[in-house]
């Protein structure tokens, strides 16, 4: 502990929200909304503003405000680390606010606060007029922020405390300076087929050349070979996703039972039929657009040799905030594309803006050449 002897002239909390009072969240465990504690020390030896430092800010802890000797838990907690992805920022609560999804925070949080009837206000100190009056030539109060996140639906009023030098525990929870926010919980969105978009986009299509070489090295006979790229686009009907997690695919291109190649690489589904259509079904990380070189390359034949190469440079994740799978097609008369592979357990997690999520999977279905996606049995 610090060896100056130092008091409280102020301690209170406040949130980022127009009223200062209360916030809300879903209870998720992943958002995050910011708390930030007021705090003004007092030096009563040189009767000055005494600057807490950094480490002596730190030790202001979060309480539940109506248990304060268990400090926050119970589904509720705290860091100084902010989630990048899932914090609550001003322009996020203004998207939840014109969202007219059954979840809407701003709604919660207006009908919360009208049951909510807090009595307690910010007092200062009660010091001595003369070293309050000493005190004020700076008013700033320095202050800490903490992130806020919970697992619970459920309204929770929070409180602070700090340890003095003396051993003394300073709370807001009683005179002098009874004050607290109220959080709200609300209920998580939790992400189906019903609250996703899927979106299949016909992206290109073009003809091939399939050249028939000898021995020589000179091509004695081309033909055209059909193919054409469908990326689908996974996006919400909610908030707007900002992460993916994606499984069950060949990260390689290589190792698998089908045909070994580099550009097959985040393939979870490889056919072929009898007439020599090969259809290739990817799944790509969350991103941003990007070309690809996707395919495979065949050689068949002797002493004539058919080159045939089945791939091509493609673009991915044209859309923003949604996740791009691919169905890639050739048509081809031979059978020459090999074994048929495909992922039992292809899938993705997708969260949004808030930390909500849902999980899906990603299946192809030959009778209408499509990718489908699928709820997971959560």
């Amino acid at each position: 502990m610090s060896s100056t002897q130092w008091s409280l002239l102020a301690f209170r909390l406040e949130t980022t929200t127009p009223d200062t009072r209360a916030d809300a969240l879903y209870a998720n465990g992943r958002m995050q909304v910011p708390v930030i504690i007021s705090i003004r020390a007092w030096n009563s030896s040189t009767q000055t503003v005494y600057q807490l430092s950094d480490l002596e800010l730190n030790r202001i802890e979060l309480i539940d405000y109506d248990a304060p000797t268990t400090g926050l838990a119970d589904g509720w907690s705290y860091s100084a680390t902010r989630n990048e992805l899932f914090s609550n920022a001003a322009a996020a609560r203004n998207d939840v606010s014109t969202n007219t999804a059954s979840h809407s925070l701003t709604q919660s949080l207006t009908q919360s606060l009208k049951s909510l009837n807090p009595t307690s206000s910010f007092v200062e100190g009660s010091v001595d007029k003369s070293i309050s009056s000493s005190a004020t030539s700076d008013d700033t109060p320095q202050k800490k922020r903490y992130l806020v996140s919970t697992t619970r639906v459920e309204n929770k009023r929070i409180g602070a405390r700090i340890q003095l030098p003396d051993g003394t525990m300073v709370t807001t929870t009683t005179s002098p300076f009874n004050f607290f926010i109220t959080l709200v919980g609300n209920p998580p969105v939790v992400y189906t087929t019903d609250t996703i978009n899927v979106a299949r986009v016909t992206v290109d299509k073009g003809e091939k050349t399939v050249g028939v070489w000898n021995q020589s090295g000179n091509m004695v006979s081309s033909s055209r070979m059909p193919w054409s790229q469908d990326n689908y686009y996974i996006s919400s009907s909610v908030h707007d996703f900002v992460k993916a997690e994606i499984h069950g695919f060949n990260a390689t291109g290589t190792g698998a039972d089908h045909l070994p190649d580099s550009r097959l690489a985040n393939i979870f589904h490889y056919w072929s039929n009898n007439t020599g259509n090969l259809r290739l079904s990817f799944i790509w990380e969350f991103g941003t657009e990007e070309t690809r070189a996707v395919g495979l390359y065949r050689e068949t034949g002797s002493p004539n040799t058919t080159r045939i190469e089945a791939f091509e440079d493609i673009k991915i994740n044209k859309k923003r905030n949604a996740l791009c799978l691919t169905r890639l097609g050739f048509n081809w008369n031979s059978n020459i594309w090999g074994t048929n592979w495909s992922s039992d357990n292809t899938g993705f997690t997708v969260y949004d803006r808030f930390g909500n999520m849902g999980t899906f999977y990603a299946v192809w279905v030959e009778d209408e050449d499509v990718i489908v996606i699928q709820d997971s049995n959560l």
